[in-house]
């Protein structure tokens, strides 16, 4: 009797049927799900946190005091000097008010009396003890007076008093005693000069404030009276806050590459599986097309990874990220570069997959590939690109670079961060799409999408050729399978 051949069943059905087979699956595993989808989410959503940070450069109000340098001093008392006749400086009443207001003094060494040797005192003792102000009432300051000023004195007499041609200047005396010459240098007797640490940003003005009320208490008679003195920052330009949160949105878009190059390694663990228990094997003898199988899963995976990108979008929009989707051209063209890394890196994977026989050594490993050749490999770039030594062969490179999906999402996503700072600060206009910011990125990860599917169906194939030389006999039984059934039917209706 004849025996009737099954018809071959179409390309469409086999495709049908293959995301049949994942959306059953599927159902059976929702913690694959959650790791493969939800977990993604959750990461960019800790990303952007950054993006909440409220950075203050200057830093809050400040109340300026000695009290600032208290846990500093390690018990050192400051040095000042004791006034000398006629008394016009610090007085003791006055060092008592700084005393009681918590001020540890100790008078300097016999013999220093002014801010010169003060200086020459303290930097003898720098090492045995930390200080931060010395107090020299009645000092005596030598001033050199600049060429070019020179014509504007005259010298009175020996002892007199130093004046302009307009008058204006009080208690100067001239060093050279002449009154016919130009005078070159001039010695200025402050009431006070405060001596400060430059070490310490503050010192200056918290130790005058610390003068000031010592200073009044003692005029007042009152030893409550008190004197504030704060620093107040001022608040941030618009050019500088834009500046802060594009600095933020920058180190957003980098560690973005974290979760990101995790999520095509999810992709690859039902492809291992399949294989490794042969069910694979099993589709293929069966009939099952090897492109449309390649296929299918390729279109379930991007499906599964476009619902990560619409949830991303999401987030940066919750986020209000200003860079990446801050107008409806730069949400299209980030969108885009999402989408287009998913549908490039997701092959990669599957032809890294071949390496593997453990869906999670498989997994681990791709992950740790996409890792170092995504996050390490652009933040290595960026590096190479601030030194002047290492710039022009860094821009060479960036060609074999950009060969990794991975770096060109990360190229793209760190210029898309930086556009709207750089049109504010050079006046420029630059589109998302130009080929300094996401253009050059796109068209490498359309040609990449490509050749990676290619390569996959290459590996493919070739590994079924492998397979098939390996087993002599196995063409024979791919030949005959379809037949068996008639066979074993035909056989039943001759009996």
């Amino acid at each position: 009797a004849a025996v009737a051949r099954r018809p071959r069943v179409g390309y469409p059905t086999q495709f049908v049927e293959v995301l049949k087979k994942r959306w059953n699956c599927s159902k059976r595993d929702p913690v694959g799900r959650f790791y493969e989808i939800v977990l993604p989410l959750i990461l960019v959503a800790m990303v952007m946190l950054v993006l909440l940070l409220n950075i203050s450069p200057s830093g809050p109000s400040l109340r300026l005091n000695a009290s600032l340098y208290d846990g500093l001093l390690l018990e050192t008392p400051e040095s000042y000097t004791t006034p000398r006749p006629p008394r016009r400086g610090i007085s003791e009443q006055t060092v008592d008010h700084l005393k009681n207001n918590g001020l540890q003094l100790d008078p300097a060494e016999y013999g220093v009396h002014e801010s010169t040797n003060m200086s020459v005192s303290l930097l003898g003792i720098r090492f045995e003890a930390l200080r931060f102000c010395a107090y020299v009432p009645d000092d005596e300051i030598t001033v050199t007076i600049p060429g070019n000023l020179r014509q504007g004195f005259r010298s009175v007499n020996l002892s007199g008093v130093l004046q302009s041609s307009e008058g204006g200047l009080d208690n100067v005396v001239v060093n050279n005693g002449s009154s016919l010459g130009l005078p070159n240098t001039t010695t200025v007797r402050p009431e006070m000069t405060i001596m400060h640490n430059t070490t310490g940003f503050h010192v200056l003005p918290s130790y005058l404030a610390e003068y000031t009320r010592a200073k009044l208490q003692t005029k007042s008679g009152q030893n409550g009276a008190d004197y504030g003195l704060s620093s107040h920052p001022l608040p941030l330009t618009a050019r500088k806050s834009l500046q802060l949160k594009a600095i933020l949105s920058l180190f957003a878009a980098l560690f973005l590459l974290i979760p990101f190059c995790y999520i095509p390694a999810t992709f690859v663990i039902f492809i291992v599986k399949e294989r490794a228990v042969k069910a694979k094997h099993l589709q293929l003898v069966s009939g099952l097309s090897q492109i449309m199988y390649w296929a299918a899963n390729y279109f379930w995976d991007v499906a599964n990874y476009l619902v990560i990108v619409i949830g991303t979008m999401l987030i940066f929009r919750a986020y209000d990220d200003k860079d990446l989707t801050g107008d409806p051209e730069s949400l299209q063209s980030v969108f885009l570069l999402f989408l287009l890394y998913g549908m490039a890196s997701i092959p990669q994977a599957y032809c890294l997959s071949f390496l593997f026989e453990n869906h999670t050594t498989a997994q681990i490993s791709i992950a740790g590939i996409l890792f170092v050749v995504g996050f390490l490999l652009v933040v290595t770039s960026a590096l190479l690109d601030g030194l002047s030594g290492t710039m022009e062969l860094n821009r060479e490179l960036k060609f074999y670079y950009r060969f990794s999906p991975a770096f060109c999402f990360g190229e793209g996503l760190i210029n898309q961060s930086v556009r709207r700072l750089r049109n504010l600060l050079l006046g420029e206009n630059v589109s998302p799409w130009d080929e300094e910011v996401l253009g050059r990125s796109l068209r490498y990860l359309v040609v990449e999408a490509v050749v990676f599917c290619l390569c996959t169906l290459l590996i493919e194939y070739r590994a079924l050729h492998a397979m098939l030389h390996r087993m002599p006999d196995m063409h024979k039984a791919l030949g005959r399978i379809d037949r068996w059934p008639g066979r074993r039917r035909g056989r039943r209706r001759d009996g």
